[in-house]
């Protein structure tokens, strides 16, 4: 049976597991990395083993600094806090920066790739 008001860490920052204190702090300060917007926007509730049980499971990491997160919660105030959170960092103008740098190097690599494409057939 699943307790109304689960939050499990599978992990926070690398090596030693950080509190979720230190979480909060990095997305008030860091850019997320955009890419995690093409695998679910940083959030969903498709969360294995967990399906039906009212799970958001929240990834991803920054662009300026490497801190992986994966978080699982049924607890309504802390799925609201995180959501808040996530979506506030992604309307900063340092993370629309980050956005916008991912967005013209994945452009500038499929040029190079269709040039050496064209080049070799």
């Amino acid at each position: 049976m699943v307790m109304q008001g689960e939050t499990i860490i599978n992990w926070n920052g690398g090596g030693t597991q950080h509190p979720l204190e230190r979480l909060f702090e990095l997305l008030e300060t860091e850019p997320l990395h955009p890419t995690f917007e093409e695998y679910g926007n940083f959030a969903g509730t498709d969360v294995p083993g967990r399906q039906g049980e009212g799970f958001v499971l929240f990834w991803g990491n920054f662009y300026n600094y490497s801190h992986a997160f994966s978080v699982q919660s049924n607890d309504a105030a802390m799925i609201e806090k995180l959501t808040k959170l996530i979506r506030d960092n992604q309307a900063t103008v340092a993370y629309k920066e980050a956005r916008d740098q991912v967005k013209a190097y994945v452009a500038k690599r499929l040029a190079e790739h269709r040039a050496w494409m064209k080049k070799t057939a």
